[in-house]
């Protein structure tokens, strides 16, 4: 009788063990963050943005911006653009530090967005010099999950925003 509870209780330490063990496989193989980087490029707008398209949360612990051209690296993205858009365009910019944060599963971040009124010729001169900035970089990150698990630096080039059009060498009335 005793070899019976004995063998028994073994039995069961062992099944909780390989259980627990299974579940943690599982959680980290179903847990797993997939950053995507959206480059929206429209007539209207133009937008980079952050996705988690993972089931899991993200950590991002590096975000920077590189123009190749010129070797140049910032750790924002509207750090590229002028303080204040020409035309009076309207831009909205993601000012928290680009380091260390999380994002949740689904959820998506507006690194900058730009709206762009097609209907004043100023603004569309400006949205293709835009254009050309911005296909011109390359973002590189890297991030983990929340069992400590790094993944492979990415490095995406914005060519999205690569236009055939003709870029205006100034914009009438403007710096830009």
């Amino acid at each position: 009788m005793v070899l019976i509870i004995i063998t028994l209780s073994a039995l069961c330490v062992l099944t909780t063990y390989m259980l627990i063990r299974t579940q943690k496989s599982l959680n980290t193989r179903f847990a797993t963050p997939i950053i995507h980087i959206g480059q929206n490029d429209q007539e209207t707008e133009l937008a980079v943005t952050i996705r988690n398209c993972g089931p899991g949360l993200a950590i991002i612990q590096n975000l920077t911006f590189s123009n190749a051209a010129t070797q140049e690296v910032k750790q924002h993205l509207d750090s590229w653009l002028p303080d204040v858009l020409p035309a009076k365009i309207g831009c909205s910019k993601y000012k928290n530090i680009y380091s260390d944060f999380v994002m949740q599963s689904g959820e998506v971040i507006n690194l900058v967005k730009i709206a762009i009124d097609t209907d004043k010729l100023e603004q569309v001169f400006v949205r293709e010099v835009l254009r050309s900035l911005f296909s011109s970089l390359t973002i590189k990150f890297e991030y983990r999950d929340i069992f400590n698990n790094t993944f492979p630096v990415k490095e995406i080039q914005l060519a999205s925003f690569c236009s055939n059009r003709d870029i205006p060498e100034t914009v009438p009335g403007t710096m830009l």
